[in-house]
Parts: structure tokens; C-alpha cells; sequence
């Protein structure tokens, strides 16, 4: 198993290289991955299925700058800080996708369990610490390829994501929101007492323990998102609903 570590990059390009890993692990060329990244400017990025002009506040994202995104994969929408890394595993497809939650979270909740923070998975996909929402989680599946993906809070984002996402109708929201707003919904590993550095450190010790090592995106690879990033980019893609 691969770790892929990006650091603070454009998230178009990560989420192209994304796929690009996992059109190779789908085809047998390639190995399985972590990769990891923090998108060096906000942003605002639609899960493949979702309307941007129901989910999102256009005019307040067009007036501060912000890019809207969308990924492949489904999922909700997500705002993205400079402090909010996101996490993905790209492996051979086993289970139903419950199943590639429960293996995808296990991880992660042991490497927050280093830090002594008690996580747990939250249908329909979320990770919540005490009933509050520190990470939401995507997935997408191929023919012998799944991409599971985590973007963590680790500081709050929650005036953020009441400026620029438009409140949930109760049947699009997880039961245990409640009927909170962003603010009392969600939570951070900075509110927690856990530093960013102690996150990242307990993240890699967790994915080295399973034996996964770092590494690089193969030549092909970075030469496929490239072009993948080109098709994200395309507005006709980005506001298809």
C-alpha cells in the first residue's frame, strides 16, 4: 500500500490525481493508495450527484473568490479551509459500501484514538466525535477499484459553511444532526485540544503500523490527471445541476 502525501496543493489537481489513481488500480496497473492533501485555498467542492444552486450560496463564493468543485464521487457538499486535510484510500473494491466505510473508518479512528479522541461512523457517512460531525466521507466505486475519501476538520469551519452552504432539508440530513445549524453540528480537532502537527503524525504512524510506505504517483499517472483536471475544470461539468 502506497502513501501518496501532497501536502498543501491546488484541490482540482488533487482531486484529478485522485482519479487518476484509481482508473490505474481499477485496470490491475497500479498498486492501492493513501493519498493525503490540503487544498492551499478555500473551496467549495459538490459531491457528483448535488445541485450547486441548492447546496451552495453562489453569490457569497463568487464575491470572496472562492472556487466551486465537483468530484467524481458522491457524498455532500464540503467547504475546504487551508486547515482541513482530506484523506483517501483508493483499494480493491470488497463489501457493499457500508462495509468500505467501516474499513475506511477504522483507520481513522485509530488514528484518532492516538490522540485520545473517541470517533465513530454516523450514517449515512459522516465520522462524528460525541454526536458532532468532524469529517464527512465520499466514496465511488469501479469494477475492481473503490475511492473512500475524509475531509477532517481540524479547526472549525463553521462560519464558513454558514456563509457559504445553504441549510440541509431535513430529508437530505443525517438523523443525528438533530436539526442543527453548522455551528452546533459540527466540530474540530482544534476544539478538541489536538494540534494539526499531532494529527498528521498520528495519521502516518497508524497507516505505517498496516504497513503502508511512502511513495510517488506513477509517470502515467501524474500524465492522466493532468487531463482528468481539464474535464473537472469545465464549467458544463462543474454546474451540471
Amino acid at each position: 500500500m502506497r502513501i501518496i502525501q501532497l501536502g498543501s496543493c491546488s484541490a482540482l489537481g488533487a482531486l484529478a490525481l485522485e482519479e487518476a489513481v484509481l482508473e490505474s488500480l481499477d485496470s490491475g496497473e497500479r498498486s492501492p493508495a493513501w493519498i493525503t492533501w490540503t487544498s492551499a485555498a478555500p473551496a467549495a467542492v459538490l459531491g457528483t450527484a448535488r445541485a450547486a444552486g441548492t447546496d451552495l450560496r453562489l453569490e457569497a463564493l463568487r464575491a470572496d473568490g472562492v472556487k466551486v468543485l465537483r468530484r467524481r464521487s458522491g457524498g455532500g457538499t464540503v467547504i475546504l479551509g487551508a486547515v482541513s486535510p482530506v484523506v483517501t484510500l483508493l483499494d480493491a473494491v470488497g463489501g457493499d459500501i457500508r462495509e468500505c466505510y467501516d474499513r475506511f473508518c477504522e483507520v481513522l479512528i485509530a488514528a484518532l484514538g492516538r490522540l485520545g479522541v473517541e470517533a465513530a461512523f454516523e450514517p449515512a457517512a459522516d465520522l462524528a466525535v460525541a454526536g458532532r460531525k468532524i469529517s464527512g466521507l465520499a466514496q465511488r466505486r469501479k469494477r475492481r477499484g473503490a475511492l473512500v475519501t475524509a475531509s477532517v476538520l481540524l479547526e472549525s469551519l463553521a462560519v464558513e459553511s454558514e456563509k457559504y452552504l445553504v441549510e440541509p432539508v431535513a430529508a437530505d440530513a443525517p438523523e443525528y444532526r438533530k436539526g442543527r445549524g453548522h455551528a452546533g453540528f459540527m466540530t474540530s480537532l482544534r476544539e478538541l485540544g489536538v494540534d494539526p502537527a499531532a494529527w498528521r503524525q498520528a495519521l502516518r504512524a497508524e497507516l505505517e503500523s498496516l504497513g503502508a510506505t511512502p511513495a510517488t504517483a506513477s509517470p502515467a499517472e501524474l500524465e492522466r490527471a493532468a487531463a482528468i483536471e481539464l474535464e473537472l475544470a469545465d464549467e458544463s461539468w462543474i454546474y451540471r445541476l
